[in-house]
């Protein structure tokens, strides 16, 4: 990777114009330090550190994107299906799984090319996917209609597979948190973040 800057310089340790990493991720924990690095500073080129820019991708992203996602879904499956879900019987076509299978192609291309910051956007874009397909279906209508319990079931399923698969692709930037997503939907962090873990969940 290319030099790490701060307020436009270089960081020197006899200039004084470092930060200490370790002190960083004892404060914010070692995820996000490592989530902002790569998100922030191309892998081949010189990047700028910001503090300010750690808080706020840290809250928009992390805790109010994944971290908000998770919490919704996870959340829903407990309260309509007693924490239960299974693949709907007769299945529409997925849209959500569709779009997110697609991301996960981008994906694989750019991490197998060393394009790290560009697998954690594609990892942003498939998050917002989840948002707005939970706000198009409205699952929390759905489950006030006892005949849209199908319609309920298959939405479900499809945030679930795309959440799942979403925290698989972060798992090399935020591997903490990522085991904790997986544990909450009681699957195998080990199993789980194979090539074979991931494509299981679109079988």
């Amino acid at each position: 990777h290319g030099f790490v800057h701060m307020d436009g310089t270089k960081m020197s340790k006899t200039k004084g114009t470092g930060i200490n990493p370790l002190d960083l991720a004892s404060q914010y924990g070692a995820d996000t330090l490592r989530y902002i690095l790569m998100r922030e500073i191309p892998w081949s080129a010189d990047g700028e550190f910001d503090l300010s820019r750690l808080i706020s991708r840290h809250n928009a992203e992390l805790s109010n994107g994944m971290g908000n996602v998770v919490s919704r879904i996870h959340k829903m499956v407990v309260q309509y299906f007693n924490g239960a879900l299974t693949r709907p019987k007769a299945t529409p076509a997925e849209v959500l799984v569709g779009i997110i299978h697609k991301k996960i192609a981008a994906y694989t291309e750019a991490m197998t090319a060393y394009d790290l910051t560009q697998g954690l956007e594609l990892c942003t874009e498939m998050i917002r996917e989840i948002n707005l397909y939970l706000d198009e279906h409205k699952p929390w209508k759905l489950a006030k209609d006892p005949d849209q319990r199908e319609a309920l079931q298959q939405v479900l399923f499809e945030s679930v597979v795309g959440t799942l698969a979403t925290a698989i692709c972060l798992a090399p930037f935020c591997p903490q948190k990522m085991q904790q997503v997986l544990e909450a939907f009681r699957l195998d962090p080990v199993a789980s973040l194979t090539q074979r873990g991931l494509q299981a969940l679109f079988e």
